[in-house]
């Protein structure tokens, strides 16, 4: 019987490991993302866990106690997945749609901060995105990862790898 002799190059096992590690994070859904206003007085962190999704107003690492509004997006599409904002509203300090998620409960002050789950129509009905086109408002894909158009907000984005061993 003849003898094989396997020889892994540590490189190789590093590779491999990095490569499964990027796979398996890669499937999960868990991220911080801090929006700023152009001008940064103003901070909107969305904090996504699997199928549940925080919207916070200010800069924050876990979710507080008051001054967010939590969202099943279980059922969203992924691909129209976005936040639509517009900052310093004549009427809030902050106005956002995260178009087809599902409210399970809002404690954001709604005195000074507008949340939505669906986006205002025109006058035949048709859901209307022009308001968040202009300026000091933007569109972010949570898809893509990115604003459109590249303007009207600040992004840090700070995804979440867990690691399996």
């Amino acid at each position: 019987m003849v003898k094989m002799k396997y020889y892994v190059h540590r490189g190789g096992i590093k590779m491999f490991t990095l490569s499964l590690i990027i796979i398996l994070s890669s499937c999960s859904n868990n991220s911080r993302i801090h929006f700023y206003s152009p001008d940064k007085s103003e901070c909107i962190t969305v904090i996504t866990n699997d199928s549940t999704r925080y919207f916070i107003d200010g800069k924050y690492r876990k979710v507080p106690d008051t001054n967010y509004v939590k969202l099943s997006i279980k059922d969203a599409n992924s691909i129209s997945d976005n936040l639509y904002i517009c900052w310093d509203d004549s009427l809030y300090h902050w106005d956002a749609i995260n178009e087809n998620a599902v409210v399970i409960y809002s404690k954001l002050d709604s005195t000074k901060f507008h949340f939505s789950t669906k986006l205002p129509e025109d006058n035949r009905g048709i859901p209307c995105v022009k308001k968040y086109r202009e300026e000091n408002c933007s569109v972010f894909s949570f898809y893509l990862n990115r604003l459109s158009p590249d303007r009207g907000a600040i992004v840090e984005n700070h995804r979440k790898y867990f690691f399996i061993f």
